[in-house]
């Protein structure tokens, strides 16, 4: 493993690192300008690369060298997996600084919050791993999942919490990656929920069920939800990201009346079936 970063953010990091047994070697560098060949050197001693944990602005004076860096390693080592080293609220203020052909990309690769408490950024070490490992294990037909930590986000009213959970309950019995705000309680206590759930419907799955009632239109956090996923949805444009479940006969401000919906009478397994076909079709593409 590879740690781009200085300061105190690299020895917090480097220690945390070095502590788990995951990790069973961790070299470190403070620019990504020179650490190119610092990789070419250490897998001519045969000492693999899988993962770079990398804080994107290391090398402050010139920001287009983590870029380079990143497109120059994924081109030439593909099975390398990216976790930034970031916190959310600096990835939205400075993500204009990445090159154009990565603005899009990296809104999708892991990240870690190093700026969280020394008692969390063992759990936050740890997510990223997990995310690598997950990363690393994927099925060649199913590479449309890399760089998303989901493959589905769930959003749903809490009236609706039954035929949500027992959706979660037969995606998670097939290996799906769902996002189900109780699974993820423990690490969103304390968090900046606005900023997190942002981030979760718009760049962190790689598809939104979204459980459509009146309840869902009325309520103010699955209205920033929506809109959210919106906004993803937006930029993919001829993509599928929104799927909606219709549990009662309602609009939805800025679906179009167009989109294709399943009918919330079909059940959750049975949505669960629908997904899995998705999911697999979108993976073979």
């Amino acid at each position: 493993m590879l740690l781009i970063a200085n300061g105190e953010k690299s020895d917090r990091i480097a220690e945390v690192l070095s502590s788990n047994p995951l990790v069973s070697r961790v070299e470190r560098s403070e620019s990504a300008e020179y650490s190119f060949g610092l990789i070419r050197r250490l897998q001519s001693r045969g000492v693999p690369v899988d993962a770079i944990f990398i804080d994107p602005f290391a090398d402050s004076y010139d920001p287009h060298q983590s870029s380079l860096f990143i497109v120059s390693t994924r081109g030439q080592y593909p099975r390398v997996v990216f976790v930034l080293i970031i916190d959310p609220a600096q990835f939205a203020i400075r993500s204009h600084e990445f090159l154009p052909e990565l603005r899009q990309r990296v809104k999708h690769y892991y990240r870690l919050d190093w700026t969280v408490s020394d008692g969390r950024l063992k759990g936050e070490v740890e997510r990223a791993l997990h995310g690598c490992l997950q990363w690393h294990g994927v099925p060649a037909l199913e590479q449309d999942r890399r760089g998303y930590e989901f493959d589905v986000a769930i959003s749903f009213a809490g009236e609706d919490r039954g035929f949500a959970q027992v959706l979660e309950r037969e995606l998670a019995a097939h290996g799906v990656r769902a996002f189900y705000d109780e699974n993820e309680r423990p690490h969103l206590w304390g968090r900046d929920l606005y900023s997190d759930l942002l981030d979760i419907y718009a760049h962190r799955s790689r598809y939104c069920i979204m459980l459509v009632s009146r309840a869902y239109r009325e309520k103010a956090w699955t209205v920033h939800e929506r809109r959210a996923a919106q906004s993803r949805a937006l930029e993919m444009r001829e993509e599928e990201y929104v799927l909606p479940v219709r549990l009662e006969d309602c609009d939805i401000p800025g679906l179009p009346s167009t989109i294709a919906y399943l009918p919330g009478e079909l059940g959750p397994a049975k949505v669960a079936e629908y997904f899995l076909r998705k999911l697999g079709s979108a993976g073979s593409g």
